[in-house]
């Protein structure tokens, strides 16, 4: 059953067309990955979804149509929730304060208690740093909270934008750990990621994306022993 189904999707930036009819079908509890070089196209697509831009086209959440006229704020509420590149945390907030920020399209009368304390049990380092300003944060420490606010906000579909950017390899390993443990929890998860090789290592199924197209999909492992995509994306 798809979660998450996209049909025609053409998106712009003035006159400069960026995204050219993708078609792109997410199954319930699944890890699907985006794979293409820098400007194909992923992170306006992940825009798209999360109602950040305009686009034409269709997108399917639940098999209830998301309009263009259903708002960014609406989507979160619905379930659909990015954590951006570079992470975006709120530098002069406390730890504590930016995992809250996840929660407030919550109900008033959530507890959000627990929550945080299975964030904690998630990643420890936060809660031993949670009255720290988030800007002291190391990168890989960041990454962290930022996937625990979007866990805050209750996700059924986490996209993820770059999550392995500028942190060392050994972090890397980590959170791509953290992203098949929050799978396993029956999140299903959008992964758009530079390093190729891990992202096919955990998606099930993979898109490839070249100048705002989609130019090859099926099954994450067939996918990476594709002669172009290893050429392209897997240093051969």
């Amino acid at each position: 059953m798809s979660i998450l189904k996209i049909e025609g999707l053409h998106a712009a930036y003035g006159s400069t067309k960026v995204l050219n009819g993708i078609d792109l079908d997410i199954a319930e509890g699944q890890i699907i990955t985006i794979v293409g070089s820098n400007g194909a196209g992923k992170t306006t697509l992940l825009s798209c979804i999360s109602g950040l831009i305009p686009y034409t086209g269709s997108i399917t959440f639940r098999g209830e149509s998301i309009s263009s006229n259903v708002g960014s704020d609406e989507r979160v509420k619905r379930g659909i929730i990015q954590v951006p590149e570079g992470r975006q945390v709120f530098a002069e907030f406390s730890v504590l304060n930016n995992l809250k920020m996840g929660a407030y399209t919550l109900p008033r009368n959530e507890k959000i208690a627990p929550m945080l304390e299975e964030i904690y049990k998630l990643f420890p380092r936060l809660n031993e740093r949670k009255n720290q300003k988030a800007g002291s944060l190391s990168g890989g420490e960041q990454q962290m909270l930022a996937l625990g606010r979007a866990l805050l906000s209750k996700p059924q579909l986490l996209m993820l934008d770059e999550p392995s950017m500028g942190l060392a390899p050994v972090v890397v390993i980590d959170i791509f750990k953290t992203i098949r443990k929050l799978n396993e929890r029956g999140i299903s998860i959008l992964l758009v990621e530079q390093n190729a090789k891990l992202a096919l290592k955990v998606a099930d199924y993979a898109y490839v994306m070249e100048n705002g197209r989609i130019s090859l999909s099926g099954v994450a492992s067939e996918i990476a022993e594709d002669e172009k995509v290893r050429a392209a994306y897997l240093g051969g």
